[in-house]
């Protein structure tokens, strides 16, 4: 259904039928997907084909689920989409995949921090100080996203192994 797919990718990116069908067929050739047994499709005004995960699809699925070194850039969004289906994992999996979101998460906030600290001493000797100003808070704003993330990230995956977050900040100012 577009409309799940819309709900999944969010509201900047389309997925238009043909795009979703031609998806579909993809999986359906390579056989991580087949089609379902009639009595399965939900009955409607609009044909539509209904689609189930088959073996090599449902380990495939474990293996993206799991995967935590490809695609590093775009890794926040994707962690987002993995969220969705942890229900379908282990809790020893998803404390994994949360342990590595908050070391991913604090990592870049510590990078953001420290390529600030470079920026403050490199402007250190700057005649202009709205310049200067104006630089440093947009590292600052930079930077504020992922101390949010990585105290998020730590509250989750406290709830997850059953236990209570820390008191203390997640970095150091």
């Amino acid at each position: 259904d577009a409309g799940l797919a819309h709900d999944q990718i969010g509201p900047w990116a389309k997925l238009s039928r043909g795009t979703l069908s031609t998806i579909l067929g993809k999986l359906e050739e390579v056989g991580l997907i087949a089609l379902a047994a009639p009595g399965l499709a939900p009955q409607g005004r609009r044909q539509s084909r209904t689609f189930t995960i088959t073996e090599a699809g449902r380990s495939r699925f474990y293996q993206m689920m799991r995967d935590t070194s490809s695609n590093l850039s775009d890794y926040q969004r994707l962690f987002y989409q993995k969220l969705v289906f942890f229900d379908l994992i282990s809790p020893e999996e998803r404390l994994l995949l949360w342990s590595h979101y908050l070391t991913y998460c604090q990592t870049t906030a510590l990078y953001l921090q420290t390529e600030a600290a470079a920026l403050r001493n490199e402007l250190a000797g700057e005649s202009n100080s709205v310049f200067r100003e104006h630089a440093l808070k947009n590292m600052k704003r930079l930077e504020q996203p992922w101390r949010a993330e990585v105290a998020w990230a730590i509250a989750e995956r406290a709830r997850e192994a059953g236990t209570e977050a820390p008191e203390t900040a997640a970095l150091d100012e």
